[in-house]
């Protein structure tokens, strides 16, 4: 499995992995175009997260469709973390607002 999305640490933990087991996966969206510049920042911030909204709707409705569920959706960073069977995960890679989809990282404190 290995769409042009998917990140080859994906790629190798969905080998393991039996067609409908549950796999946990972070979706970067596709960057938004940045709102004006000359826009008070609280409006610029307000902007990019409505644009965010817009964007996770549909894909949000896919992973639904394909069985899964998206189990947080961060702004700041325009990611969603979902869970999906594996073998769904690249009907995902199809999706034009998809950027890559990865498996999870934690986050280790400096």
């Amino acid at each position: 499995m290995g769409g042009a999305k998917i990140t080859p640490a994906l790629a190798e933990r969905l080998r393991g992995c039996a067609p409908a087991s549950p796999v946990d996966v972070v979706v970067e969206m596709c960057p938004a175009p940045p709102p004006v510049p000359s826009l008070p920042r609280g409006e610029r911030v307000q902007a990019i997260r409505e644009s965010f909204e817009a964007a996770v709707g549909p894909v949000a409705d896919a992973v639904t469709a394909l069985g899964g569920t998206v189990t947080a959706a961060v702004w700041l960073n325009q990611t969603l973390l979902v869970r999906v069977p594996a073998d769904a995960v690249g009907k995902l890679d199809a999706i034009d607002a998809v950027h890559r989809i990865d498996v999870p990282h934690p986050l280790d404190r400096d």
